[in-house]
């Protein structure tokens, strides 16, 4: 497991956030996120196996309707540590454009992790255009259950749509030296 480091620097960020909540009848909620300083160095950790620390930079998760949409638009995620999905993990349809996932450090999904549950959840429909993931790492924490995967990038139960991304120098400990994908419909641009 990924431990955080003893000195760690935690940054705010800003960004331009708006959430669309049509209220608690049941129907989607949005969520925007624009540009910004980015989510650097943080930490979700947690000491117990069923609740590991998920998106070290951003978690965002749909587990009701699955109607909402996050849309990501020239955010970046570096330094982050989280056993899944270091940099981001999301639950939810999503459409990230332009952006940078660089030295996030988890046990699947170094970079980002997007995950439908196979229920609510199923599939997520993830569209990613002109991202770079650049030294992200997927360690396996040592336990019996294989991580280590997706450096970069992990998908599970996602109908997936990715164009113009670039995966340099990522390192995983299991499967998926950039990308791991499982249960997922690959829908990829040229």
């Amino acid at each position: 497991s990924p431990l955080p480091p003893e000195d760690s620097t935690f940054a705010l960020a800003t960004f331009n956030f708006s959430w669309d909540e049509t209220g608690a009848n049941g129907t989607p909620g949005n969520l925007t996120i624009t540009g910004g300083d980015g989510f650097i160095a943080n930490i979700a950790w947690s000491d117990y196996a069923s609740h590991p620390g998920v998106g070290g930079g951003l978690c965002a998760f749909d587990d009701v309707t699955s109607q909402s949409r996050l849309t990501m638009t020239n955010v970046n995620f570096s330094q982050n540590i989280a056993s899944m999905g270091a940099g981001a993990c999301v639950g939810m349809d999503m459409d990230y454009v332009g952006g940078m996932l660089t030295d996030n450090v988890g046990e699947d999904g170094g970079g980002l992790f997007v995950y439908g549950d196979g229920y609510v959840n199923s599939p997520i429909y993830a569209t990613l255009r002109d991202l770079t993931f650049v030294g992200n790492t997927a360690r396996n924490s040592g336990n019996m259950q294989q991580t280590g995967n997706g450096a970069a990038a992990y998908f599970n139960n996602v109908a997936l749509d990715m164009l113009n991304c670039r995966f340099t120098d990522n390192r995983t400990e299991g499967y998926g030296g950039a990308v791991w994908i499982s249960g997922s419909e690959y829908f990829g641009g040229q």
